[in-house]
């Protein structure tokens, strides 16, 4: 039970810093008014997968790495941890389109609040898909 504490605490304090580097580029990218807020909405969530990636991998979620049909669990990881966000990313855009278009909420509290209900539901989807640990399952 300690235990997993302590990965949820990790798991909200490296939650915190990507998502504060989602919101503070894309802040800055909508200040510019270069490009559709959707697509800054876009760069600035795939600069803090890849940061939420590595310090979940480093931090949060360590196991040693297996061989996993011939690829390390790492790659396997990674690449179900792309899935999941690139799936996130449709959800999380499609929402903020409603929430900006369709609702009228300014972009920047939209975007988060819609931060806050998806860093809940990655959290699940990562611990239970991506970075299952199958030796923990069993000692839990």
């Amino acid at each position: 039970m300690r235990q997993k504490l302590i990965e949820i605490i990790k798991y909200g304090f490296w939650g915190v810093v990507s998502t504060s580097v989602n919101l503070l580029l894309f802040a800055f990218l909508d200040y510019l008014d270069i490009m559709h807020y959707l697509v800054a909405n876009g760069i600035a969530y795939a600069v803090a997968v890849v940061i939420n990636y590595i310090c979940n991998k480093l931090f949060v979620f360590t196991a040693p790495d297996q061989t996993v049909k011939g690829k390390t669990e790492t790659a396997v990881q990674f690449v179900k941890f792309i899935i999941m966000r690139v799936v996130s990313l449709g959800i999380d855009s499609l929402l903020f389109y409603i929430v900006v278009d369709k609702l009228g909420f300014p972009k920047l509290p939209g975007r988060i609040i819609l931060s806050m209900i998806i860093i809940m539901a990655t959290f699940v989807v990562s611990k239970v898909f991506v970075f299952r640990n199958k030796n923990s399952d069993e000692t839990d």
